[in-house]
């Protein structure tokens, strides 16, 4: 999907977001209609499916954002400086990795003489879930794009961290871990929510044009 003009971005975010929506939502009415019998075992299945959906959702989202970014074609010296890190990181980890000084005086060389030319995204570069997104892998993502979340996030980050990983992990896993379907609607319900604040900052950057040197 190529995303040069703002509008093409917001409808790719929002596209990205309506049918996660539909589907959770149609999931939990599914499961209100379930007999008692089974409906133990569907939220537990249910479960997996939103934090699938919230990691999904934010890795989705934020690379349509990445690429709409790079589509600008905006120079590195106009860009915000996280963008620069993207751009440089795959060297940093090479020259780590190296221990040479020929490396490092790459690095260098792209950080004091380039930044005239235009942001180009690695082809190597990709964001990082980590098969686990917690609070802190979310914030190294929001920092990569240049984004913060709000107050609830902040909020969120026992929920995300010691409920929706510590469950879904259990269930993948094969722990008999219960879940409550009462729960399973409040779970999907945060993170909707949670998935709404961060479109709401991605469009808000497009617009904005937040993604620009201060």
């Amino acid at each position: 999907m190529k995303l040069r003009t703002s509008e093409q971005a917001l409808d790719a975010i929002d596209g990205e977001l309506a049918w996660r929506t539909k589907e959770l939502n149609n999931l939990c009415m599914a499961l209100a209609d379930a007999r008692k019998t089974f409906s133990g075992h569907l939220a537990r299945a249910a479960f997996t499916l939103v934090y699938a959906h919230w990691e999904g959702g934010v890795k989705n989202c934020a690379t349509y954002y990445l690429d709409f970014v790079t589509r600008q074609r905006h120079s590195y010296d106009q860009l915000g400086t996280n963008f620069v890190t993207i751009a440089c990181a795959n060297a940093i980890q090479q020259a780590a990795s190296s221990g040479k000084l020929q490396q490092y005086s790459q690095v260098v060389d792209f950080l004091l003489l380039n930044q005239g030319q235009r942001f180009q995204r690695s082809k190597l570069f990709e964001f990082q879930t980590e098969s686990n997104l917690s609070s802190t892998v979310m914030d190294a993502i929001c920092f990569n794009i240049g984004i913060q979340m709000g107050a609830r996030f902040e909020l969120s980050r026992n929920f995300i961290d010691r409920s929706l990983l510590k469950t879904r992990n259990a269930i993948a896993h094969g722990v008999m871990e219960p879940v409550d379907p009462k729960v399973l609607r409040e779970s999907t319900d945060k993170i909707l929510s949670l998935l709404g604040d961060f479109r709401t900052e991605l469009q808000n950057a497009i617009v904005r044009k937040k993604y620009l040197r201060q």
